[in-house]
This record gives structure tokens, C-alpha cells and sequence, in this order.
């Protein structure tokens, strides 16, 4: 949901024609600074919390095991779905998290430096252009797939409940 709002163009002033396309609202290079904000913050919480529900399932497994395998089956079977997150982001989201945080941190170094204000050739003012349009693209694309990559821990708690309670 975060992307979405983040995409959002700005207003439309009424001197565009109908069928321009402003664009985000804010700079490209802003947006990835966001983005790399969220991914940070959310690769640090949202593995752990998986993994704690996951351990929890596990557990719960291994306490029904005699008594209760079918049961038990279905608790690892959620702890495994919820905790899936992490190689689903190795897999289907590093390429995409790699080309977002490169972008993010290319003026890293020159900052760094204190070069903020480098000349660049006209080679590489058309490559960093390719690269901020690719953007919004990227950003899309992501949210997608973390869309999906959210959907497992839920998956999870769905498979968990219904273990609990219907099986």
C-alpha cells in the first residue's frame, strides 16, 4: 500500500493536456531514498516476526506429534508457509531490491566525497536518465511481489487457525 502512495503523481494542473502522464510526484531519487527506507526497516521486523510464528507452529507441531499428527502436520505445514517469506525474497525479489537500493545509492560515494556537485559526461547523464525512467517500473514490480511475499505469514496464521480449529 505504501508504494501506491508513494507513485502517486502530483495533481494535475489544468494547462496538461488529458493524456500527459506527469509522472510521480516527487523526484526519482527521492523515491528510491523511500523505498530503501521501507525495505530496511521491514527486512529487519518481518523476517524475525515469521520466525517467531513460525518457532510457535514448530512447537505446537512437536507437542501434538504423538497425540496428534494430522494435526501436528497442519501446524508445521503453517510454520513452513510463514516463514517461506525469506526465500521468496531471495528467489523472486533480490534482482529487483538490487537495481532499487544500487539506484538509491549511487551518489553515495560522491556524497561522501563531498562531490555533490560533479560534472558528469553526456554518456552518463543519459545513463542515469535510462535508470531513474526504469524506476517507477521497479518500484511497481515490487510491490507486487511483496504483496505476495505479505500474503505468507497470513497464509500461515489462516493454515494455523484452521488447524486449531477445524481439524
Amino acid at each position: 500500500m505504501a508504494m501506491q502512495t508513494i507513485l502517486l503523481p502530483p495533481r494535475k494542473p489544468t494547462t496538461l493536456p488529458d493524456d500527459a502522464n506527469p509522472g510521480p510526484g516527487t523526484a526519482i531519487t527521492h523515491l528510491t531514498h523511500q523505498w530503501l527506507n521501507l525495505y530496511d526497516r521491514g527486512k529487519k521486523i518481518f523476517p524475525v516476526i515469521a520466525g517467531i510464528s513460525s518457532a510457535a507452529y514448530g512447537y505446537l507441531a512437536w507437542a501434538l506429534w504423538n497425540r496428534e499428527p494430522h494435526r501436528a502436520c497442519w501446524h508445521m505445514t503453517a510454520g513452513l508457509v510463514a516463514v517461506s517469506i525469506v526465500p521468496y525474497t531471495v528467489v523472486f525479489m533480490q534482482s529487483v531490491n538490487n537495481k532499487l537500493n544500487e539506484h538509491a545509492t549511487r551518489d553515495d560515494a560522491a556524497m561522501a566525497e563531498g562531490r555533490e556537485a560533479m560534472k558528469m559526461s553526456e554518456q552518463e547523464l543519459a545513463r542515469r536518465e535510462r535508470e531513474d525512467m526504469e524506476v517507477p517500473g521497479l518500484l511497481r514490480k515490487w510491490s507486487c511481489l511483496n504483496l505476495l511475499r505479505g500474503a505468507m505469514p497470513l497464509a500461515g496464521a489462516f493454515l494455523g487457525v484452521y488447524a486449531t480449529v477445524f481439524v
